[in-house]
């Protein structure tokens, strides 16, 4: 019995709360669901706890609750959640009279009495808890905490103030909600951890659009600016303490006893703060997180990169100092990445959960945000958490480029000025005629680089493909990145993310050119020379956003860079550009075009038609001065054919008008060339000479 006595009796009722209501249906504002839950549990608590109201028809009333009776942090949570159940309902009951409308007034008066005659309830059992913890924290075994009853006093001032607005008393109600922040903003100050500091911060900003309508009610002036509409602490400076100990009696002693747990807490733990979020910088801007889960996600997150950048360094110098052998760097490879997947999973559990909070804000309107981005807006830490999960993605594809082995664009360039130089050799050397000189130039070809067989170029064209690949995914992370408002908004930022989107644009079209060069069975090297030409104005375009005019370190000109990139990696990628450009020119200019299969015969033999040709050349067709002045220009040339004909008749003694003049006719004519089918009927036609035997075999008929 004296074991339980003693024993503890402190709890968090911000995080059990929170956790409750997020699980059982009040993110998405279902308070029948809740309502069951609340139930439930007071069901099981009873049960636990020996506080039943009997079995069978008698009706047992449950005696009140001592100090002494106390034996369990049930006991407690019994009165918790019993009135949340009655809060839980009243809220219910005013959104069904809200839902009703002004047609009924009856029901709404009824409707409205059954909501106020729940919540008094619950102050009742609220009311009852405090006291109860008062005396638990008074005795000197100290069962509960101060930091356990400051809680609890702040749900009493919740229920008390949400009475008093419900009433319209707004007097009394701003003293209840300012009193409940001062103590969440003395919480949140001195919260040891970040998950509990991000619990008093969600709390206070559920209570402040309650705070500015009570002091617009009072007639207090509104200010000239949003941020000074939105400012809370500025209502909060014109209440004294003697207002916070109206609010709550006995408010500056909690405060003390309060400060003292603080202060003997922080002696034994040195002072130190456990899993505590880092300040967050982005852009020139401090982001503020408030929301619970997300903190708890982010917390995870920074722990995960932490680790990440702490191995990565550890790595460099250990490059540095040893050179490894390919077995070690291919473990020390799979322990990165796996460092490098813990980080993306943590970020993006951040992430979605984020995002969930923001959907849960735009159906229900319960978060005192302004339509703006702020610097705690939801909005604005997703849409950051977002850039930081697309950004560490786009390092691990960076990552997995530089660990494969794609080939370079020396090894490209070598194997296309290889594969050119072996086949100029082979097309003019033929077979056993070649020299030895030029046999021995076509094996050291044959023999360099990746063009030496038709496997390695298989392999270097999957290794281009898969990076190419990858180079793919970084655009689109890239352009999801540009598309971001937070990015759209800052000009400096946005021109780093647009520089680096072309800066990996040039590399994947260098990546594709590559590609043409050596692709198989024929390279496509008018393909590769448009495509870096492309690359080029993807360069261009990256050098001007990245490095404006006399600027040269990328610091001055952008913030937030996804990747650093200087101006030294953009000559390399120029001058690879170059590289690969002539060499695919003067592949290309120097191919050797086989003649297709008798592409001679066909031009030999086959009438052209060449007033089509003409024709369609835009010369037009022949006219008839033409084809005169072509038969003039054929009688001219005959002439001496037939003067030189006339001197052999007269040496020979046969008669001039002896030269038929068809001779003279066809010697003026074009002679066509003979085909085989020609030759053969003049075989056939000419005569068969006569012999000894002519006039039995051969002879003429």
């Amino acid at each position: 019995m004296s074991s339980q006595k003693s024993a503890d009796l402190s709890f968090s009722v911000l995080d059990l709360l929170n956790s409750e209501r997020n699980a059982f249906g009040m993110r998405e504002k279902d308070y029948e669901r809740y309502r069951h839950h609340c139930s439930s549990k007071i069901h099981r608590l009873r049960q636990v706890t020996g506080s039943t109201h009997g079995n069978g028809k008698t009706f047992k009333k449950v005696d009140k609750v001592t100090a002494d009776k106390v034996k369990d942090v049930k006991t407690l949570h019994l009165l918790l959640f019993q009135a949340e159940r009655a809060l839980v309902f009243s809220e219910e009951l005013q959104r069904e009279a809200t839902a009703t409308g002004q047609s009924q007034n009856a029901s709404i008066f009824a409707i409205k009495k059954e909501q106020h005659s729940r919540i008094r309830k619950a102050l009742g059992y609220a009311l009852e808890l405090y006291t109860l913890a008062q005396e638990l924290s008074a005795r000197e075994s100290a069962r509960l905490d101060a930091l356990t009853l400051a809680e609890i006093a702040i749900y009493l001032l919740h229920i008390q103030a949400k009475a008093a607005f419900g009433k319209s008393h707004h007097d009394e109600a701003i003293v209840k909600f300012i009193t409940r922040r001062k103590l969440l903003a003395l919480l949140s100050d001195t919260a040891i951890t970040s998950h509990a500091q991000a619990l008093a911060n969600q709390a206070m900003d559920e209570s402040d659009p309650l705070i500015r309508f009570c002091a617009y009610k009072q007639g207090r002036k509104q200010g000239q600016t949003p941020a000074e509409q939105n400012e809370v602490d500025a209502i909060v400076a014109d209440f004294d303490d003697e207002a916070f100990e109206e609010g709550l009696p006995g408010y500056a002693k909690l405060v003390e006893r309060v400060t003292q747990q603080i202060a003997q807490r922080d002696a034994a733990e040195g002072g130190v703060a456990k899993q505590m979020l880092e300040p967050i910088t982005w852009a020139g801007e401090t982001i503020e997180i408030r929301n619970a889960e997300v903190v708890r996600a982010m917390v995870k997150a920074q722990s995960a990169v932490k680790s990440l950048q702490t191995s990565e360094a550890k790595e460099r110098e250990r490059e540095e100092g040893v050179k490894k052998t390919a077995k070690m760097r291919t473990g020390s490879r799979g322990k990165a990445m796996k460092r490098w997947d813990n980080a993306l999973a943590a970020l993006g559990d951040a992430e979605a959960i984020a995002r969930r909070q923001i959907v849960d804000e735009q159906d229900y309107a319960h978060v005192a945000s302004g339509a703006t981005l702020t610097s705690s807006s939801p909005t604005l830490v997703h849409q950051y958490i977002l850039f930081l999960l697309l950004s560490f993605r786009i390092r691990r594809d960076l990552l997995f480029i530089d660990s494969m082995e794609a080939p370079s664009t020396r090894s490209i360039v070598k194997t296309i000025n290889a594969q050119t130089t072996k086949k100029k050799i082979q097309s003019q050397v033929l077979g056993s005629r070649a020299s030895s000189k030029k046999q021995a130039t076509a094996k050291h070809y044959a023999k360099s680089d990746i063009s030496t067989s038709r496997s390695k170029r298989e392999e270097a064209l999957k290794a281009l493909q898969a990076v190419t690949k990858l180079y793919d995914t970084i655009v689109q992370s890239a352009e999801q990145i540009a598309g971001l408002t937070i990015v759209e908004e800052r000009e400096n930022v946005w021109r780093g993310i647009n520089g680096f989107e072309a800066y990996v644009k040039t590399a994947k079209c260098l990546r594709l050119a590559q590609m043409h060069a050596i692709l198989l069975p024929t390279p496509s090297y008018s393909s590769a020379i448009q495509l870096t030409n492309q690359a080029t104005n993807y360069l261009n375009r990256s050098r001007a956003s990245l490095f404006p005019s006399g600027i040269t370190a990328i610091e001055d000109a952008v913030q937030e860079p996804v990747r650093e990139v200087t101006l030294t990696d953009l000559e390399h990628l120029q001058q690879d550009l170059r590289d690969l450009e002539n060499a695919a020119k003067r592949a290309w200019f120097g191919q050797v075009i086989k003649k297709p299969l008798f592409y001679d015969t066909a031009f030999n033999y086959v009438d052209l038609p060449m007033d089509a040709l003409e024709r369609l050349a835009g010369r037009g067709s022949r006219d008839s001065a033409a084809q005169a002045t072509g038969s003039s220009l054929l009688e001219k040339v005959a002439e001496p054919v037939v003067a030189a004909a006339q001197a052999v008749t007269e040496k020979l003694g046969v008669p001039a008008n002896a030269v038929p003049a068809r001779i003279v006719r066809e010697s003026r004519q074009r002679e066509a060339t003979p085909g085989p089918a020609d030759e053969m009927v003049e075989e056939k036609e000419q005569p068969k000479s006569s012999g000894w035997f002519g006039g039995l075999w051969g002879g003429k008929k």
